[in-house]
Protein backbone atom coordinates (compact mmCIF):
# COMPACT_ATOMS: atom_id res chain seq x y z
CA UNK A 1 0.00 0.00 0.00
CA UNK A 2 1.50 3.24 -0.97
CA UNK A 3 0.83 6.72 1.04
CA UNK A 4 2.26 9.05 -1.03
CA UNK A 5 3.50 12.29 0.69
CA UNK A 6 3.51 15.67 -0.63
CA UNK A 7 6.22 17.81 -0.64
CA UNK A 8 6.06 21.20 1.02
CA UNK A 9 6.36 24.49 -0.92
CA UNK A 10 5.05 22.70 -4.09
CA UNK A 11 1.90 22.89 -6.01
CA UNK A 12 -0.67 20.24 -5.63
CA UNK A 13 0.23 19.02 -9.60
CA UNK A 14 3.95 19.48 -8.90
CA UNK A 15 2.87 16.88 -6.02
CA UNK A 16 1.11 14.78 -8.38
CA UNK A 17 3.75 14.45 -11.09
CA UNK A 18 6.57 13.81 -8.49
CA UNK A 19 4.35 10.48 -6.84
CA UNK A 20 3.20 9.39 -10.76
CA UNK A 21 7.19 9.07 -11.83
CA UNK A 22 8.20 7.51 -8.15
CA UNK A 23 5.57 5.36 -8.71
CA UNK A 24 6.59 4.61 -12.02
CA UNK A 25 9.70 3.91 -11.61
CA UNK A 26 8.84 0.63 -9.71
CA UNK A 27 5.81 -0.27 -11.26
CA UNK A 28 7.59 -2.53 -14.02
CA UNK A 29 9.60 -4.25 -11.41
CA UNK A 30 6.75 -5.04 -9.24
CA UNK A 31 4.50 -5.97 -11.61
CA UNK A 32 7.36 -8.50 -13.01
CA UNK A 33 7.44 -10.22 -9.51
CA UNK A 34 3.63 -10.15 -9.15
CA UNK A 35 3.26 -7.22 -6.41
CA UNK A 36 0.00 -5.60 -6.64
CA UNK A 37 0.65 -1.94 -5.65
CA UNK A 38 -2.00 -0.35 -4.25
CA UNK A 39 -2.37 3.62 -3.79
CA UNK A 40 -4.18 5.21 -0.20
CA UNK A 41 -5.29 8.77 -0.56
CA UNK A 42 -5.48 10.55 2.87
CA UNK A 43 -8.27 12.71 4.25
CA UNK A 44 -7.61 16.60 2.46
CA UNK A 45 -6.76 17.66 5.62
CA UNK A 46 -3.22 15.96 5.03
CA UNK A 47 -2.58 17.70 1.55
CA UNK A 48 -0.02 20.02 3.03
CA UNK A 49 2.65 18.14 4.23
CA UNK A 50 1.57 14.07 4.71
CA UNK A 51 -0.40 12.97 1.44
CA UNK A 52 -0.07 14.20 -2.72
CA UNK A 53 -3.06 12.02 -3.16
CA UNK A 54 -6.11 13.18 -1.24
CA UNK A 55 -9.27 11.61 -2.89
CA UNK A 56 -10.35 8.28 -4.68
CA UNK A 57 -10.39 10.16 -8.12
CA UNK A 58 -7.06 11.79 -7.52
CA UNK A 59 -5.80 7.43 -6.85
CA UNK A 60 -7.51 6.52 -10.04
CA UNK A 61 -6.47 8.89 -12.01
CA UNK A 62 -3.06 8.26 -11.05
CA UNK A 63 -3.67 3.87 -11.21
CA UNK A 64 -4.90 4.87 -14.92
CA UNK A 65 -1.77 6.98 -15.86
CA UNK A 66 0.62 4.34 -14.15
Amino acid sequence: VLVCGATPGQTARENYEQIRDGIGTIAGEAAELGIRLAIEPLHPIYAGDRSGICSLRDANLLAAEL
